[in-house]
């Protein structure tokens, strides 16, 4: 599907969104707002953050610090691009109503962006659920400045989300074996 953007010769939308809790995320936009600078990007930038403390140098930037779900769902569905948290809920409605395959980043606990590192084992769970080409756009760790550019500069993939997590089929096996992966995670933690 080609966006209305390009249709209309408007320039291309970057959404993130980093949820609402109050941890920075400044990991994330540091490597966007490099990745920007670095390949002069055109396009707006829009970020929803309840947090912002970063300072941006890239300058087409709307900002949110919160949306209503209308809101919300009206960004991923104009969006070209969509970067985000590793939050459960966000992810979902990313998968009801984007029409690209997000880049999805777990915010880690030893950077402070929040308690403790349950969005990455989330993300472990998914992205082992995922063909292999599409294992590229769960990111844990590793050069996140990096893993952007790519994602950034690539023709926009097809989501797989809604077919491959979300269906009514599997959702209530999908709920159970994520709930027994985290207990178990949490035991682990616990001993």
């Amino acid at each position: 599907m080609v966006s209305k953007s390009k249709i209309l010769g408007e320039s291309a939308i970057i959404f993130v969104t980093t949820g609402t809790t109050k941890f920075s995320f400044n990991r994330i936009f540091l490597a966007l707002d490099n990745v920007l600078i670095n390949t002069n990007w055109q396009s707006k930038l829009i970020i929803q953050t309840t947090v912002p403390l970063y300072k941006w140098r890239y300058k087409k930037i709307l900002h949110y610090s919160s949306l209503t779900p209308n809101q919300l769902i009206s960004l991923i569905k104009k969006s070209d691009k969509i970067i985000v948290h590793g939050g459960f809920g966000t992810i979902n409605l990313i998968s009801k109503y984007g029409r690209s395959m997000p880049f999805i980043v777990a915010r880690l606990k030893q950077f402070n962006e929040h308690v403790n590192n349950h969005q990455a084992e989330y993300l472990r769970f998914l992205r082992n659920k995922l063909p292999v080409d599409y294992q590229k756009y769960i990111f844990i760790t590793g050069e996140l400045e990096y893993s952007f550019k790519k994602f950034i500069l690539e023709k926009d993939p097809k989501t797989i989300l809604k077919n491959r997590m979300f269906n009514n089929q599997k959702r209530t096996e999908l709920m159970l074996k994520l709930e027994n992966y985290l207990s178990a995670y949490e035991d682990t933690i616990d001993s």
